[in-house]
């Protein structure tokens, strides 16, 4: 899908999604851009037209300037721009998780004798178990 072309997958377009966040941001395209690391607010105007991409790399920046979630940005971005790359990265690395998930993961591999800083999966659970594990997650609520 070119920038400027017409999304029928009923997701909102990136373009449009980033224009909304700006326009009911408090601070100026002049602002945004100069947190941004750019000295022209025209490139504001252009991501919101969706004539130039929003670099990856500001992602992360971006977000924080507007005040959303990094990784729902990233998540669009990548969808819209990339999306064999981001597929690939999800068949991968799976979905991203949120802090106080990666808490809970961390818990678990814990639990289960598996390093908790380390990015590796936990064996598989016996029925018995998944059962105990459940009844436990119910108890948070």
């Amino acid at each position: 899908m070119t920038p400027r072309s017409k999304d029928t997958s009923g997701k909102v377009p990136f373009a449009k999604f980033i224009a909304a966040q700006i326009d009911m941001h408090t601070m100026t395209q002049k602002q945004i851009a100069t947190d941004l690391g750019y000295a022209n607010p025209n490139i504001i105007t252009m991501f919101k037209q969706g004539i130039t991409k929003v670099p990856i790399s500001k992602i992360p920046a971006f977000a924080k300037v507007l005040g959303i979630d990094p990784e729902h940005l990233l998540r669009l971005a990548m969808e819209e721009y990339s999306p064999e790359v981001w597929e690939s990265i999800q068949s991968i690395k799976g979905h991203l998780v949120k802090p106080n998930e990666l808490e809970l993961v961390k818990l678990v591999r814990s639990v289960v004798g598996v390093d908790p800083d380390k990015d590796t999966d936990i064996p598989e659970l016996n029925p018995e178990a998944r059962k105990q594990f459940k009844a436990a997650a119910k108890a948070l609520k």
